[in-house]
């Protein structure tokens, strides 16, 4: 379970049932490591990290097993990035990086070889997008693109071969949606997407093919929950839901299918596992 520190320098890693005041079992911080109010965390099919940082514009990856003041073994930064306040990150199949830019209103993709200052292989950009603050994104089995817009409460999703100033296939976007300020976004194995609400401490969940102005078949919210601004949403192999909390410095774990004011499995917080505004992350 690898965690980011949204505000601060570091990305610390559990093991995947970690409960309670447990300390991490790698803890990548340090000068050398370049990291600077990191967000989005992805892990690449050789288990590589890559690392977004939203304080200094830039896309980090690190060895596999990275642990301390290591330094990424690539850095893609500068003016030809178009990276501009980058947030989250997903990758596909074959590597390739699909990053949200929160000041840009933009996703820019680069290729897997992709290092240095590098322009973009394709930038979904302009007003037909409706793209508006992106922050998560998250990819299906068909590479369509998946984005929550945190400053237009919407979801909109793009065909595999969007670029330009291209027009979503769907949007979900409306009262009935619950969505308010959605931040992280997922995609579990049924195709439903999940998406966590920053402004309201809940997770929405909407049918495979959801489109316009429709109810989420599940919500997680209530006083029981344990959310405290939740920033992202994943998923392990059986389902359970994993949430970190930025005020609430927590990982909070839920039962698959969870809905209504359910208390969390499993509560990763105290001063023991170094966690501060914890708001990516990613599971292996």
């Amino acid at each position: 379970m690898y965690v980011s520190d949204r505000t601060g320098t570091r990305l610390t890693v559990y093991i995947k049932t970690a409960d309670g005041n447990v300390a991490p079992v790698r803890d990548i911080a340090g000068e050398a490591t370049t990291i600077n109010q990191p967000i989005g965390v992805a892990l690449d099919a050789t288990k590589a990290l890559h690392v977004v940082n939203f304080g200094t514009n830039s896309l980090l990856v690190f060895a596999p097993g990275a642990n301390g003041d290591v330094a990424p073994t690539k850095t893609i930064a500068g003016a030809n990035t178009l990276l501009s306040g980058p947030a989250f990150i997903a990758l596909d199949s074959v590597g390739k990086s699909y990053v949200t830019n929160f000041f840009g209103s933009s996703v820019v993709v680069f290729s897997a070889s992709a290092s240095g200052n590098v322009a973009p292989t394709k930038t979904i950009v302009g007003a037909n997008t409706t793209l508006n603050e992106p922050l998560a994104v998250a990819l299906d089995a068909n590479k369509k693109i998946y984005v929550a817009n945190y400053g237009n409460n919407s979801v909109t999703v793009f065909g595999s071969t969007a670029h330009g100033d291209a027009t979503p296939i769907r949007t979900i976007a409306g009262s009935n949606t619950g969505l308010n300020g959605p931040s992280g976004i997922a995609l579990d194995a049924t195709g439903r997407i999940w998406v966590t609400n920053y402004n309201v401490n809940s997770v929405t969940a909407y049918a495979s093919g959801a489109n316009g102005n429709v109810a989420p078949v599940l919500t997680i919210a209530g006083s029981k929950t344990g959310l405290g601004l939740p920033y992202d949403i994943t998923f392990d192999s059986s389902g359970k839901v994993y949430v970190p909390n930025v005020t609430a410095n927590s990982v909070t774990v839920y039962a698959a299918n969870a809905s209504g004011n359910a208390a969390p499995k499993r509560t990763l917080v105290g001063t023991n596992t170094l966690l501060s505004t914890p708001s990516g992350m990613a599971l292996r």
